[in-house]
């Protein structure tokens, strides 16, 4: 019997006892030599136990204390001492900080989200294959010794049933087999037949495991499963959240015959690995919340291109009525009460010929030539040949073209210049020569018609 500020081995001090099951206890102690805190685990013998059996189980767990010594793995508590206390034995572990899955199912009674039990089992299974392949088997896997860490780290404890596994001998049994968690332990550990366990046992727990994290309650027993199939209620059943690829893995795992079960933590890793990728995201988790605004913002853009396209209609539909309403539809200024307006750009290219006279006197006859054609323009030609007298002054000529609604103007005009002076000098008269007319109007333009308003300037 050992109590609280008890010091073990010179070394240990118990602080509190925090577990207690049929095949030993576990303490909260201080390391005093260096100073930090650790777990112990203390085994307990049957009353009834004989002292052959007792001997046999100090020799075997002393094995298997130095092989959990020697597992370094990250979701593994090292063990770091065993000693031997009266006829008691004792392991020490790294003590773990956090909650227990037990603890954390008192405060979620309806389940935990199963985005968070695959991330956590997909941990367990890695510490499984590491023990495995080291021989080991836990045989007492259930949520009481599984503890999660503050930054959700998840750590398999309490090795009190371990056992080793021979390959090639799987009935070697061990002296301190015990019979584990009912609901959680299969039925091979229960035959004593059998006698033995092995790594699929563990798989079994697992799985049994996960289907009260998610349902929020344990499994019916193996033995309730074999006299009462009904008594097993599927798990979807019970929380019908859960992703059926996650129920069908959890199902296999937990298979009363072994054969039928995974044949490795690998392969049931690798099956939750492929539920995973199918399984909806918890509520309020950050891959949901991802979830939600990338739908959101696949809705606000559907939107706007709804939104584009019933203005690209909206515009079509009033260019054609603009084509079809008349010529006052698209008018911007009253002068121009037209639909589609022409500018005439007329271009002149003036070249004065100056001849020795004292003045000049010019008068203009204008005559204009609009010529209807399919094309949009309009060429104005003024070309001016002028003798002025050494004291001449330039001439500006300046026209003002009026666009035409229904036709294009075309107007050339090759103007003449013969000055003739006063009292017997030479006058000079302006004389446009124009091309060819097809139509020929004065220079009194209708208001839908081109005016052309030669001007002759002096600039002095």
């Amino acid at each position: 019997m050992v109590d609280s500020d008890q010091i073990l081995a010179n070394r240990y001090r118990l602080i509190l006892l925090v577990g207690q099951g049929t095949m030993g206890s576990v303490y909260d102690a201080e390391d005093i030599v260096f100073g930090r805190r650790v777990a112990l685990k203390r085994m307990r013998y049957a009353p009834e136990a004989s002292e052959r059996i007792i001997e046999q189980t100090r020799v075997q767990f002393e094995r298997e204390a130095k092989i959990l010594a020697r597992l370094r793995h990250p979701n593994l508590p090292r063990v770091t001492d065993y000693f031997m206390f009266g006829d008691q034995q004792f392991l020490v572990m790294d003590y773990i900080e956090g909650q227990s899955l037990d603890e954390m199912l008192s405060m979620h009674p309806g389940g935990l989200g199963e985005a968070t039990v695959l991330r956590w089992s997909d941990q367990l299974l890695s510490a499984l294959e590491y023990i495995h392949r080291h021989g080991l088997v836990h045989r007492d896997i259930k949520p009481a010794n599984i503890r999660v860490t503050p930054d959700g780290h998840v750590f398999l404890v309490d090795f009190g049933l371990v056992k080793t596994f021979d390959p090639d001998s799987p009935k070697t049994a061990t002296a301190v087999r015990g019979l584990g968690t009912p609901q959680y332990a299969p039925p091979e550990q229960y035959d004593a037949e059998l006698g033995h366990t092995e790594p699929r046992s563990d798989i079994y727990a697992l799985g049994a495991t996960m289907f009260h994290l998610l349902a929020g309650e344990p499994p019916a027993t193996v033995t309730r499963r074999v006299s009462n199939p009904r008594a097993f209620r599927a798990l979807r059943e019970i929380n019908p959240a859960i992703s059926p690829d996650v129920e069908r893995v959890i199902l296999r795992a937990m298979e009363v015959s072994i054969a039928k079960r995974f044949a490795s933590a690998s392969d049931m890793r690798a099956a939750l690995k492929l539920a995973r990728a199918h399984a909806q995201p918890e509520p309020g988790s950050t891959s949901q919340l991802l979830a939600q605004e990338l739908i959101r913002i696949r809705r606000l853009r559907r939107r706007r291109l709804a939104t584009a396209i019933v203005l690209l209609v909206l515009l079509g539909i009033s260019g054609v009525a603009a084509l079809f309403a008349g010529p006052g539809l698209l008018s911007l200024s009253s002068p121009t009460p037209t639909s589609f307006a022409t500018s005439v750009v007329p271009t002149m290219l003036p070249t004065d010929t100056a001849t020795p006279t004292p003045t000049a006197t010019a008068t203009a006859t204008s005559t204009a030539t609009a010529t209807s054609t399919p094309s949009a323009t309009a060429t104005a030609t003024n070309t001016s040949t002028a003798t002025p007298t050494p004291s001449a002054t330039r001439r500006r000529v300046t026209l003002t073209p009026t666009p035409t609604p229904t036709s294009t103007s075309t107007l050339e005009l090759t103007p003449t210049f013969t000055d003739t002076p006063r009292s017997g000098g030479p006058r000079r008269t302006n004389t446009p020569t124009p091309r060819p007319p097809t139509n020929t109007f004065t220079p009194k333009p209708p208001p839908d018609t081109p005016t052309v308003r030669p001007t002759l300037g002096a600039d002095l």
